[in-house]
């Protein structure tokens, strides 16, 4: 039996059919996000709420003041680069949003990333 690739979507994206439950204003903000296609919406709206720009301060306390790094990406990818890059040990790693608000602070002591 031959078997069809079904209905392809608009922006080419793989995909599985699965059901959610949203509110009116929702699926209005994600019809206008998806031009109109609501499934193209909830995909463009999640993956810009998961990356953004992030700003990676390695600093001498969590108080210093200093310019950071503009990292593109996800969260995740700012602490790893933030780790990765580091360049004295015992500073303090700060990961802030555009806006400058602390959204990752790495602890000196253990080492592990926690949310303001």
């Amino acid at each position: 039996m031959k078997q069809t690739k079904g209905r392809q979507t608009r922006d080419g994206a793989a995909v599985r059919r699965v059901q959610v439950m949203l509110d009116e204003e929702t699926v209005e903000r994600a019809k206008a996000l998806g031009d109109g296609n609501i499934s193209m919406g909830v995909r463009k709206a999640v993956k810009e709420a998961v990356m953004g720009k992030y700003i990676i301060h390695e600093l001498q306390n969590l108080e210093s003041v200093r310019k950071g790094e503009i990292y593109e990406g996800t969260l995740q990818g700012a602490k790893a680069k933030a780790t990765r890059e580091q360049v004295w040990y015992g500073t303090a790693l700060k990961i802030t949003d555009e806006e400058g608000r602390a959204v990752a602070i790495k602890d000196q002591q253990t080492g592990a990333w926690y949310s303001p």
